[in-house]
């Protein structure tokens, strides 16, 4: 189950729409609910609010949050690098 402290920082790296990208995340990952059917946003915010306990939901969330802190290291890591060529005088790509 998801504590308070957790929904706060997945929150905070997610921002306050995470069920899209939750579902988008268990649609990947091809998890639908007892009847063949894609998870409800309404069941993603059950689980994130500690409503509902759901093992397959609460890893999609935990991987989404992984995938997004993935995400901006490589973001930040190219504007770095781009950046730093720009800083030493060499040509930067078109």
């Amino acid at each position: 189950m998801i504590t308070k402290a957790e929904r706060r920082k997945i929150k905070k790296i997610l921002g306050n729409h995470y069920s899209s990208i939750v579902l988008e995340e268990l649609n990947n990952k091809a998890v639908r609910n007892k009847f063949g059917m894609p998870h409800s946003d309404i069941m993603v915010r059950q689980v994130m609010n500690g409503n509902r306990s759901h093992k397959e939901i609460e890893n999609a969330i935990f991987s989404a949050v992984e995938k997004k802190i993935s995400d901006d290291s490589e973001e930040k890591s190219r504007r770095e690098e781009l950046l730093e060529q720009t800083k030493t005088g060499a040509p930067t790509p078109a």
